[in-house]
C-alpha cells in the first residue's frame, strides 16, 4: 500500500514540471511582462528564463501587480484564506446533506421520499451553479433577508472569537449552499446506487438469513462497501470546487482568489492571473493525489495491483 502511494506521490512531479512549463508558455505569449511584473532579459534562453521563474516562485516572489501596485504573494495570500474557509465550509456542507440523503434514497428506494430526493436531484443536475447562486441569493437574501448577499465582514479587533467565527458562517451559509447544492447531486446518485446494489450482494443475503439486526447490517455492510466511490473521490470534489469557486466568489462578490482571477482578466493584471492559475492547478493535481491516497486506503483491492 505505502509503496503505491509513494509512487503516486512521486508521479505528480513530472505533473507539476509539465503544467508549470505550459503556464510559463501562456506568461511568454502574453503582453507585457506577465512573470515578474517588471522588464526582464530576454536576451537569455527560454530555459534560462523558466529557470529564473521557478527560482522567484520558490523564494515567494511572484512579482508586482500593477493594479494593485503591491507584490502579488501579499495580494493572493490575502484573499487566499477566505477561499480556504468557503472550500471547508462547501465540502462540510455538501457531506452534510448527501449522505444522510442518500443513505434514505438507497435504503427505502422507490418510496415517496425517494422519488422527492431524485426530482430535487434531476433539478441540481440541470441548473449551472451561477443560477443556483442567483436564486439562493433572490430567495434567502432579499426575499427572506436572513443572510447577507455579498463579501465579507469587516470585523472589529475588540469582537471575541465566538462572534468572530460566528458572523463569518453567517456570510459564508449562502456561498457555501450554492456549491452544496450543486455538488450534492452527483453524491447523492453515487451513495444511493451503490446502497442499492449492495442490498443485493451474497454477504448481505447472508447475514440478513444468520438473524443480523437490520440496523446492523446497514452500518456494517452495506453502507461500509457502498461508501467506497464517494469516499475516495473527495479529492476531486476539492477539484470541481476550484472551478465553481470562480462564479460563486463572483456572484457573492466574496474575497477569494476566484473573484481576484476575475477582476484580474478584466484589468489585465498578468502577474495575478498567472499566480492564480498556479495555485488552481496545484489545487486540481493535489485534489486527484488525496482521491487515489483515499482509495488505496479504503479499498484493498486496489491495494494489490
Amino acid at each position: 500500500m505505502w509503496n503505491r502511494i509513494l509512487r503516486r506521490v512521486f508521479f505528480i512531479i513530472p505533473q507539476l514540471f509539465a503544467f508549470s512549463l505550459l503556464v510559463f508558455a501562456l506568461a511568454q505569449w502574453m503582453p507585457g511582462d506577465a512573470l515578474t511584473g517588471s522588464l526582464t532579459n530576454l536576451d537569455n534562453p527560454w530555459y534560462i528564463r523558466y529557470l529564473q521563474w521557478v527560482a522567484n516562485m520558490i523564494r515567494g516572489d511572484f512579482g508586482l501587480s500593477y493594479t494593485y501596485r503591491m507584490p502579488v504573494v501579499v495580494l493572493v495570500g490575502a484573499r487566499f484564506g477566505n477561499t480556504l474557509w468557503l472550500a471547508v465550509a462547501s465540502l462540510l456542507l455538501t457531506y452534510l446533506i448527501a449522505v444522510p440523503l442518500g443513505i434514505y434514497a438507497g435504503r427505502f428506494n422507490g418510496s415517496l421520499g425517494d422519488k422527492v430526493i431524485r426530482f430535487f436531484n434531476s433539478i441540481s443536475f440541470a441548473l449551472p451553479i451561477f443560477i443556483v447562486a442567483l436564486l439562493l441569493v433572490w430567495l434567502f437574501g432579499f426575499q427572506l433577508a436572513l443572510f447577507p448577499t455579498r463579501g465579507m465582514p469587516l470585523l472589529p479587533e475588540s469582537q471575541t472569537l465566538l462572534a468572530s467565527l460566528l458572523n463569518r458562517v453567517h456570510h459564508l451559509a449562502l456561498p457555501a449552499l450554492a456549491f452544496a447544492f450543486s455538488a450534492s447531486a452527483s453524491t447523492i446518485q453515487r451513495l444511493r446506487s451503490g446502497i442499492i446494489e449492495a442490498k443485493q450482494e451474497d454477504y448481505v443475503l447472508t447475514a440478513r438469513s444468520k438473524g443480523v439486526p437490520e440496523s446492523m447490517v446497514y452500518r456494517k455492510h452495506i453502507f461500509r462497501n457502498s461508501s467506497l466511490p464517494i469516499t475516495a473521490l473527495l479529492g476531486y470534489d476539492i477539484t470541481g470546487l476550484i472551478g465553481a469557486s470562480i462564479f460563486i466568489e463572483y456572484v457573492f462578490a466574496y474575497p477569494g482568489i476566484g473573484r481576484l482571477f476575475i477582476s484580474s482578466l478584466e484589468s489585465r493584471d498578468f502577474s495575478v492571473i498567472i499566480a492564480v492559475l498556479l495555485i488552481y492547478g496545484l489545487a486540481a493535481l493535489v485534489g486527484t493525489l488525496v482521491s487515489d491516497i483515499i482509495l488505496t486506503i479504503v479499498d484493498p483491492r486496489v491495494r494489490v495491483r
